[in-house]
């Protein structure tokens, strides 16, 4: 090994060799990837390569190192475990194991070569080439051959690897550099820079998966590459950089033959190519010679100025295609499919993108306008023009496919940048239309700009493509020709005179658009017609159509006329080529092109002649004249010389004035300013030597003409007027002619103002249309001056002109009339008198019979011009009458509604009175203006006051006679005219409204029901009640809104009921307020929409409680009232938030309901119960036996012991009978641990004692086995020796009757102690049955659980306060029917349900709170320990407390005391001094227990939230040493819990219970309660509140829960 320990050539790799790799590369001769097409190896000579320089090449990668001896003669033999060698060509072994001393030699060629230091893992590879260099030994030991090489040579072979690294190194994607050193510094560097330009896919790729097991090759990729070479020295070879486009795709094209893919799969070949385009001097005159790269260089050139790259197979020396052109041949095959198939479609998309980056933006790098051309050039000068033999296939379907590439550069529009990249198909080449260079760019962007993509293409790719193209039937060639001039000229014929401006650029474009009239048969595909193309005189190019027509004319119509548009520019055909295309179009109809005509010269001439001829043009027409003869349109011409020196046209003449010859010239001169200003020609023929047409179209003169002439020239509109003398002149020829005037002639000239009027002055004329003139004899004197009225008199062809003849009507109405009121005449004296006669005359001849009558009475009826009192006019209409009282009253200050008394005399005299002169009768509308007059006077402070009321009276009594005397709405709020009473005796004089004196009618109300409104509302006088008529016709009167009641009834609960104290202004106020509940009762029960109205009306409205629950109330106590949502209907005693509606209130339910008062909506349902046995004699005597408990006849055999109370006997055979439970048990357990009466051994004794105290319900439950009913009484009946208890202990009720109640005391007569009694009665039921159903459900009485759900269900004894303590048992003792009838209940009663727990639960919180505070007394109460104060002493403390919190906020609602001089309660508890101020909710509900405002013992029927009571009856209270103590309300039922807190005394006593009837000395149990044993009680109190609590909040959110 020593002898390649020489000169060696490095090879580094950045990445491993795997072991596959490895193991690849230790197969001499055989390459692993020839089938992988993924691997570029397979293109090339492989590994077996590496033996053309060395014998041993070695290699380092990872953690090993490698040596290859293929001949096996340079490395020792490796041997086998029995010592014989083993032969094989190399070693591999891991160098970090290595003896680093024995091996240094062969280890030290690594070291510090590129960060390796043959100690750790090597990241990377270095092949080693030591070389076999001539005149070596190793040479001498190759097994190769035999030939060497020199340092030269291999410095020589490094330039040229440089060279090929530069071409070799545009399609390897994995390879980012070359770097070749002679190990001590870098001398060259190649480097790859490449950016991707574009990246593609195509569905068609996915079929690779089905060829090759490996990796499906990339898609088409696009890069932008740079190859930079570095140096360190200066040699020039190896100083540049180039850049390249480079475009590969390594997928099938679309529609690949199944046989080649085939053939690819089968000889695991790529369709992978790629071409290399120049980036860099483009425009250079050499072409880069093109080279074929399968991945790496081959020396095959290609012809074509880029590189092309392809898995081509080729020779085994790649130095040709393989498979020559034997056309069966699979590599001839193969390599035409690349040619033909892949590389056109590549080099297409790569030069789509080298047209994007060559005309990319000129901020990017890109040409500007004035650099397109290079670029054009430049893109266009690597196209594939020509190639070499092998590669023209290429050429051929590269130029081909380009018809549907955007590969062709186009000049932008408007602007050349940006460029667009088009198709073949879509673009115009360059034909054979010769184009002036000059004209050649303008040209090519007019038809851009015209949507054509005219693109720069060099003419020999235009060649190509034109061959190419034009022979398939499958592609477009466009170039540029006549008809593409032609359409685009169509789409812009703006061109010619915009861009054209040489005669010689118009001539061009006039022959190579004009080119087919020659020859009409020719082809053409873009026709003439529409074409802008005709050139005029005046530079505007018209299209050529039939119509409108253009005219060519002689030189002397040109002298006479312009008309530049309408004639040719006929300059520009004077060409040869031109000149017979000019004559083409002038013989052919189909382009408007024509020699003038005469019409169309007079037409020119007129229109260029309009103001007058001058007179050069004057004598030429009239010389150019006879040569024309005197055809029609000679009229028209404008050279008519007038009298009065302005030109005008022949036609003038037929209507204008001859004078020639005329004898009154002194008129004609008079007036001839006159027809100056008209427009009437005038004109002497002899100045045109009486030319023939005058004679033939003109009339002679006469006066009447003149006069006509006049009237027909002016009209009204002129404000020419005439002189006093031309008036004169022509009034004389009218009247002196008035015999040839005809009617017609006669409407014209009554237009003309020349007539003189009456009283004005000569200069003042007027027309006779519209005017006046009189027709017979009455008088005008005296009533001022008649412009209107014309002098002359009796002209019989007045009425023809339009003249109106003046009648008396007229006359008053249209010319008198309008003096008077404009104050131009005044009614007095002499023109009154002539007035007054007008008027006289106007009522004579509305009594005449007839015709002549009608005018007249049209004035009387509708004319004003009836003078009044106050001296104005008005029409009869408008006056009244002067003979109503009511009228004269109302309207004595108005003077003008009344006639003048001297027209009022005239009407009387002629009878004529009630020809339209007002009445009330006659006018109903009269009545509503003396009422709007009076409804003025009463808000107007300067009206007296007697006046006022006694014209309102009038008003108002006619109103009440005559309601429909007019549609006018009486109940209208606007019509304020009532005086209202306002005098009133006590108690309606208290709090009486701020109301104004008159009132509407609307407004008021009868006086019966000022009971209900009279603090609110206004009343008629008693002097003006409405009569039956008015209530007939406005039945809403005296109707008034309910909110005055509702308003009414705030008042007299704020302000009047405190101030009412007496019994007599009580009662009275009671019965004023059940009479207002009353009719808001009625009101409430119309409908659902009047209590919504109500219940919203009343929330708003009413600011304090307004519900007094019950008659014997205090009204003037604030706490005798209620607001309406703490009432509730149908609960059996007053809970925390609600009280029970007293029966007075209950006719009023619907409007209590309505504004919030609950109701218990009981749930409609049955219980089925089965049915039971029918009892006989014999049971019903056995079932008295148990009842009396009579042991002597009874004869009962089985004694029933409890926890508390005496025994219960009864019949073991009846249970046993009746019940499986008790059947079972008097055979099992009971049998062997009962026990015998000592007394009576036949009575077995059972205890029931375990079971707690279940007495009272075990009785019930006895009593339905024998009767097979639910028993009606509370527990058991009291037998000797058994004493009423009078409470109630858990799981135990006494049997309560209204002539014996449980708490011993009496029965009462009145009626709320009734009503509490039955309250108390249905508690206990319902918590006795709770006690029953228990003890039914432990013995399983299903049938007795049956019984008691339908006592409560069809009792309706579920309530708010028990519904939740009934479920919870029906839950518990499996009565599912009871608990789905308490959920109905808790659905149907949620909100009321709700506010009950919600206010148990402010109860209970208020008393925990209470609990919490009462630790502060404890030390001051054990010294006080044997104190009981006297209720005098607690009065005195309760004044004590009460001043002390004098001036703190008080309550709103103050509950009614419910517990006063109660002797109900066997125990009273008496606590003083605890307060707290607190509102809450509607009026402020204080926290209180009972719902009335005091805490009371257990034993009350309300019941106590924090007392007990024990077996024996006395109070028990228990204390926390945590707590203080609790306050208590005192028996007067204030209490409150506050802020400031007090000492407190507790004074506890117990009555005699009085329920017994014996004198046993157990019926005395009162005794003082020691203070210490209260207080060591409150713990379970507190205990017991909690959880209580803890129910009710659970309860409260089951509720919420709820829908």
């Amino acid at each position: 090994m020593a002898a390649w320990q020489g000169p060696a050539l490095l090879i580094y790799n950045n990445a491993d060799f795997s072991e596959k790799d490895f193991n690849a590369i230790c197969r001499l001769g055989v390459g692993s990837k020839s089938e992988d097409t993924s691997k570029i190896g397979r293109h090339g000579l492989g590994f077996n390569s590496v033996y053309h320089f060395t014998d041993v090449p070695s290699i380092v990668s990872g953690p090993y190192l490698g040596f290859f001896d293929p001949h096996m003669t340079n490395l020792p033999p490796t041997r086998g475990r029995n010592g014989a060698p083993i032969a094989k060509g190399g070693h591999r072994c891991d160098f970090r194991k290595l003896s680093k001393e024995i091996l240094s030699d062969q280890l030290d060629p690594y070291k510090d070569i590129f960060d390796c230091d043959m100690t750790s893992h090597f990241k990377g590879t270095i092949f080693r080439l030591p070389l076999r260099l001539k005149g070596s030994k190793a040479l001498s030991q190759s097994g190769f051959t035999d030939e060497g090489w020199t340092l030269v040579q291999i410095e020589k072979m490094l330039e040229e690897w440089i060279k090929e690294a530069k071409l070799g190194m545009l399609f390897m994607d994995n390879m980012e550099s070359i770097h070749i050193s002679d190990g001590s510094k870098p001398e060259v560097v190649v480097k790859k820079t490449a950016t991707m330009l574009s990246k593609s896919s195509r569905e068609d790729g996915a079929e690779l998966s089905g060829l090759f097991d490996k990796a499906i090759p990339p898609a088409q990729r696009i890069f932008a590459i740079k190859i930079t070479v570095e140096s360190s020295d200066s040699k020039p070879f190896i100083t540049e950089s180039t850049s390249w486009m480079v475009c590969t795709d390594g997928t099938f094209p679309f529609g690949t033959p199944d046989e080649v893919r085939q053939l690819a799969t089968k000889r695991h070949w790529s369709p992978h190519c790629g071409v290399a385009v120049p980036l860099d001097d483009r425009q250079q005159d050499d072409l880069l010679e093109g080279r074929l790269l399968v991945y790496l260089p081959t020396p095959i050139p290609t012809g074509l100025p880029f590189h092309i790259h392809g898995g081509f197979a080729l020779t085994s020396n790649r130095k040709s295609l393989a498979g020559g052109q034997e056309k069966d041949n699979e590599r001839h095959i193969w390599n035409n499919f690349l040619l033909e198939r892949c590389l056109p479609e590549v080099a297409l998309s790569a030069f789509e993108e080298l047209l994007k980056y060559t005309f990319r933006e000129p901020s990017l790098g890109g040409p500007r306008t004035q650099d397109l051309d290079q670029c054009i050039a430049g893109y266009f000068h690597v196209w594939p023009v020509k190639s070499s033999k092998v590669f023209e296939l290429f050429v051929k379907k590269f130029v081909d496919q380009s018809n549907f590439r955007q590969v062709f550069p186009v000049r932008g529009s408007p602007s050349d940048v940006p460029m667009i990249a088009c198709t073949g198909s879509s673009i115009t080449m360059p034909g054979d239309v010769a184009i002036p260079p000059g004209l050649r760019r303008r040209i090519y962007g007019w038809l851009r700009k015209g949507s054509v993509l005219v693109s720069d293409v060099p003419p020999k790719i235009a060649l190509l493509a034109k061959e190419a193209w034009m022979s398939s039937m499958f592609r477009v060639y466009h170039e540029i020709d006549g008809d593409a001039i032609r359409k685009q000229l169509r789409a812009d014929p703006e061109f010619i005179p915009q861009q054209l401006k040489s005669q010689d650029e118009k001539r061009w474009m006039l022959e190579v658009v004009l080119k087919p009239v020659l020859d009409p048969a020719s082809s053409v595909k873009e026709l003439l017609t529409g074409l802008s193309i005709i050139p005029l005189r005046n530079g505007e190019w018209k299209g050529l159509f039939s119509n409108p027509e253009y005219y060519n004319a002689t030189a002397d119509v040109q002298n006479i006329i312009d008309a530049k548009d309408i004639l040719l520019d006929s300059d520009l055909f004077l060409s040869k080529e031109l000149n017979p295309i000019l004559k083409a179009l002038i013989a052919s109809s189909d382009f408007g092109i024509r020699l003038i005509t005469w019409r169309v010269f007079v037409s020119a001439f007129c229109s260029e002649h309009s103001d007058g001829v001058p007179e050069d043009k004057w004598n030429r027409i009239w010389k150019f004249l006879p040569s024309q003869g005197c055809p029609a349109d000679i009229e028209r011409l404008p050279i008519l010389e007038t009298a009065y020196g302005t030109m005008t046209t022949l036609q003038a003449a037929k209507d204008g004035l001859q004078i020639t010859g005329s004898g009154s010239l002194e008129v004609v001169t008079a007036l001839m300013d006159l027809f100056q200003d008209l427009g009437i020609v005038v004109f002497d023929a002899a100045k045109h030597m009486n030319h023939q047409y005058f004679k033939d179209h003109t009339l002679p003169y006469s006066d009447i003409r003149l006069v006509d002439l006049i009237s027909q020239h002016w009209t009204p509109s002129d404000s020419r007027a005439f002189s006093t003398n031309e008036a004169m002149h022509l009034r004389r020829i009218i009247l002196s002619n008035s015999d040839k005037i005809k009617n017609t002639m006669a409407a014209r000239l009554g237009a003309l103002p020349i007539w003189c009027t009456v009283g004005t002055r000569s200069e003042h004329l007027i027309a006779a249309a519209g005017a006046r003139y009189l027709e017979g004899h009455f008088s005008m004197l005296n009533l001022g001056k008649l412009p209107t009225l014309l002098s002359e008199f009796n002209f019989k062809h007045f009425r023809a002109m339009g003249a109106t003849p003046l009648t008396v009507t007229e006359a008053l109405i249209d010319i008198v009339m309008p003096r008077f009121l404009n104050g131009e005449l005044e009614c007095v004296g002499l023109t009154k008198a002539a007035y007054v006669g007008l008027v006289d005359n106007l009522l004579f001849l509305s009594n005449l019979k007839g015709r002549i009558a009608q005018p007249a009475r049209t004035v009387l009826s509708q004319g004003r011009c009836f003078l009044a009192q106050d001296g104005s006019f008005h029409t009869l209409s408008e006056l009244l009458r002067p003979n109503s009282r009511v009228t004269q009253i109302v309207f004595a200050d108005r003077q003008e509604l009344f006639p003048d008394f001297d027209v009022y005399q005239r009407m009387v005299e002629r009878g004529c009175t009630g020809s339209g002169l007002r009445t009330l009768k006659s006018d109903p509308r009269l009545i509503q203006e003396c009422a709007e007059k009076v409804l003025a006077e009463t808000t107007s402070p300067d009206a007296n006051p007697e006046i006022t009321r006694e014209r309102a009276v009038q008003v108002i009594k006619y109103i009440y006679d005559f309601p429909s005397a007019c549609e006018v709405d009486w109940m209208d709020a606007r019509w304020k005219i009532v005086p209202r009473e306002t005098n009133f005796e006590p108690p309606y004089d208290l709090h009486t409204p701020n109301l104004p004196i008159y009132m509407a009618f609307s407004s008021l109300v009868r006086l019966k029901v000022r009971n209900q409104t009279w603090t609110r509302l206004g009343f008629f006088p008693a002097d003006l009640v409405p009569s039956s008529a008015f209530k007939t016709k406005f039945p809403e009167v005296w109707v008034y809104n309910m909110d005055e009641t509702y308003l009414h009834l705030n008042t007299l609960v704020q302000f009047i009921a405190p101030t009412w104290r007496t019994t007599d202004q009580q009662h009275s106020l009671k019965a004023l307020l059940f009479k207002i509940y009353k009719g808001c009762e009625d009101f409430a029960a119309r409908s659902d929409t009047f209590r919504e109205y109500t219940k919203d009306k009343l929330s708003k409205l009413m600011k304090v409680p307004y519900i007094l629950n019950g008659n014997s109330k205090d009204p003037s106590d604030l706490k005798s009232w209620d607001w309406p949502t703490r009432l509730m209907f149908d609960i059996d005693q007053n809970i925390s938030s609600h009280d029970v509606v007293d029966k007075t209130l209950h006719e009023y339910r619907t409007f209590l309901v309505a504004v919030g008062a609950l109701e218990i909506q009981h749930v409609e349902g049955t219980i089925d119960v089965e049915d039971g046995r029918k009892l006989g004699d014999m049971e019903i005597q056995i079932r008295n036996c148990f009842e009396t408990q009579d042991q002597d006849t009874g004869f009962m055999d089985v004694r029933f012991k409890f926890l508390r109370g005496s025994d219960i006997l009864a019949h073991k055979v009846v249970l046993a009978r009746t019940s499986d439970y008790f059947f079972r048990r008097f055979t099992g357990i009971w049998a062997s641990i009962s026990a015998r009466d000592p007394k009576e051994p036949g009575v077995q004794i059972i205890d029931l004692s375990s079971y707690g105290d279940i007495k009272t319900g075990f009785w019930g439950l006895l009593y339905y086995f024998y009767s097979d009913m639910l028993i009606q009484s509370n527990g058991p009946p009291f037998f000797d020796g058994e004493k009423d208890e009078g409470s109630t202990s858990e799981g135990e009720v006494g049997d309560k009757t209204p002539g014996q109640g449980g708490d011993g005391s009496s029965e009462k007569d009145d009626n709320d102690a009734e009503v509490q009694a039955t309250k108390d009665m249905l508690g206990e039921r319902v918590e006795y049955l709770m006690v029953l159903q228990d003890v039914a459900n432990r013995f399983e009485a299903t049938r007795l659980k049956d019984l008691i759900a339908q006592e409560l269900v069809m009792g309706e004894k579920i309530m708010h306060s028990n519904v939740f303590n009934i479920r919870n048992h029906a839950e518990q003792n499996q009565a599912a029917n009871l608990k789905d009838h308490c959920r109905k209940f808790i659905e149907m009663n949620k909100s009321s349900v709700l506010k009950y727990v919600n206010g148990e639960i402010q109860v209970l919180w208020g008393s925990l709170t209470a609990l919490g505070l009462q630790e502060v007394q404890e030390e001051d109460d054990e010294d006080d320990e044997d104190y009981v104060p006297s209720e005098d002493d607690s009065d005195d403390l309760s004044q004590e407390s009460e001043d002390e919190d004098e001036g703190k906020e008080e309550f709103a609602d103050c509950a009614e005391d419910g517990s006063e001089d109660s002797d109900e309660s066997s125990s009273e508890t008496k606590v003083k001094g605890f307060k707290n101020k607190k509102a809450s909710g509607d009026g402020a509900e204080s926290i209180d227990s009972d719902g009335e405002g005091s805490l009371q013992s257990s034993t009350d029927e309300e019941g106590s939230l924090l007392n007990s009571t024990d077996e024996e009856g006395s109070l028990v209270s228990s204390s926390d040493e945590e707590e203080s103590l609790v306050d208590i309300a005192d028996k007067e039922g204030d209490w409150e819990i506050g802020e400031d807190w007090e000492e407190a005394s507790i004074e506890m006593t117990s009555d005699e219970d009085e329920s017994s009837g014996t004198d046993s000395d157990e019926d005395d149990r009162s005794e003082d309660v020691d203070l210490l044993s209260y207080l060591t009680t409150i713990s379970p109190v507190r205990a017991q509140m909690e959880e209580e609590l803890c129910e009710l909040n659970k309860n409260r959110e089951e509720l919420l829960a709820l829908p």
